[in-house]
C-alpha cells in the first residue's frame, strides 16, 4: 500500500499570551496522490498555522506531519524537498531576476532539472510568454502569482501547496489554473489548497477540509459532501405571492409578483406531504417542488455556522 503524500499526526499549536491562543487543536489529515484538497476556515481557524507547520514555517507543540513518510519536525530536509509552496503574495519571487531565471532558479533549488519547453508551454498557458524575459519587478500582482504558480508546478514535487492562488487574477488566469491544478492532480501530484473563493475550490477540489476554531470539523470528498445537504433542503414555488406557513425547519427565501418560494430544511419525505397539506388547505397553486442542491459556499457556511459533519 502507497505511503499518503502527506499525513498529519494530531497537530497541535498554542501561541502565548494572555491568554494563551489554541491555534490548533489536534489536527489530523491525509492527502494521497491525485488528490486535490481545498482547505477551508474562517479567518483565524488555524489554517495558516497549519499551512506553516506542513511547510517546516513553524514547529508544532505537538504531533507531526509526514511528507512522502518524512518528519517535518525530524527530518525537516528530506520532508520539505518533496513539497513546493506557493505563498500568498509576491514572496516567493527574486526581483531582479526575469521570469525565466527565477523559474530556473527555483527548479535547481528544488535539486530537478530545468525543463525550458514545459516552462514556456506554461508560460503561453498563462499569458507570460512575452514577459518571461524581463525581471519581475516590472510585473503586475496578477503576473508574479501566475509566475510562482508557474514554478510550482515545475518544480515537479510530490506535494505542492498553494496559498490563495487565484489571488489577483483575471476570469481567464483562474480558469486555466483550474485546469493546470487537475492536470498536475491527474500525474499524481497531491494538491492542498487554502481560498476563500468557494467557486473555484468546488470547481478544482476533490475532497474539502474544513478547520474552525483550530479542530478539523470535516473531510470529505467534495461531491459525498455536497451530497449530504442535497438531500437535506426541498425548494417549494406556490401562488399566491402573499402566502404565509408556519412550519419547523420552513422559511420564505423569495417572493415576487408572480409566486412566493419557501426553502425545507429536512430529509424526511414525511415533512413534504405535510407542508403539501398544509398548502393544498390554503387553496395555494403549488407549482414545483424540487430536492435543491446547495453549492459549496452554502455547505461551508451551515458547516461554520451550525457544526460540522462527520469524517468519511
Amino acid at each position: 500500500m502507497n505511503l499518503p503524500i502527506l499525513k498529519a499526526i494530531e497537530i497541535k499549536k498554542t501561541y502565548p499570551g494572555k491568554p494563551p491562543v489554541e491555534a490548533l487543536k489536534g489536527v489530523s489529515i491525509e492527502v494521497n496522490e491525485g488528490n486535490v484538497v481545498a482547505l477551508l476556515g474562517p479567518n483565524g481557524a488555524g489554517k495558516t498555522t497549519f499551512v506553516k507547520i506542513i511547510t517546516g514555517l513553524l514547529l508544532p507543540d505537538g504531533g507531526d506531519a509526514l511528507v512522502r513518510g518524512y518528519s517535518v519536525t525530524k527530518q525537516r530536509h528530506r520532508a520539505l524537498s518533496q513539497l513546493v509552496t506557493v505563498l500568498e503574495g509576491d514572496r516567493n519571487l527574486r526581483f531582479r531576476l526575469t521570469g525565466l531565471e527565477n523559474a530556473e532558479f527555483f527548479v535547481a533549488l528544488s535539486g530537478r532539472k530545468f525543463d525550458k519547453k514545459r516552462c514556456m508551454e506554461l508560460a503561453d498557458r498563462f499569458g507570460l510568454a512575452d514577459a518571461m524575459n524581463r525581471q519581475v519587478r516590472t510585473y503586475s500582482k496578477g503576473m508574479k502569482q501566475k509566475l510562482s504558480v508557474l514554478i510550482a508546478f515545475l518544480t515537479d514535487t510530490p506535494l505542492i501547496l498553494l496559498d490563495e492562488p487565484t489571488l489577483g487574477l483575471d476570469v481567464e488566469a483562474s480558469n486555466e489554473l483550474i485546469e493546470v491544478i487537475k492536470e498536475g492532480a491527474d500525474a499524481g501530484h497531491a494538491i492542498l489548497i487554502t481560498t476563500h473563493e468557494m467557486h473555484i475550490a468546488q470547481k478544482v477540489s476533490t475532497h474539502v477540509a474544513i478547520i474552525k476554531e483550530g479542530k478539523l470539523v470535516t473531510y470529505q470528498r467534495t461531491e459525498q459532501l455536497l451530497e449530504l445537504f442535497r438531500y437535506r433542503e426541498f425548494l417549494i414555488k406556490v401562488r399566491p405571492n402573499d402566502i404565509e406557513l408556519e412550519f419547523p425547519m420552513l422559511r420564505k427565501v423569495e417572493s415576487n409578483d408572480n409566486f412566493a418560494t419557501f426553502v425545507l430544511d429536512t430529509a424526511e419525505p414525511s415533512d413534504v406531504y405535510q407542508v403539501i397539506d398544509m398548502l393544498r388547505s390554503k387553496n395555494a397553486e403549488i407549482l414545483e417542488i424540487v430536492r435543491r442542491q446547495p453549492d459549496l459556499e452554502e455547505v461551508y457556511l451551515r458547516i461554520v455556522k451550525g457544526g460540522g459533519v462527520s469524517n468519511a
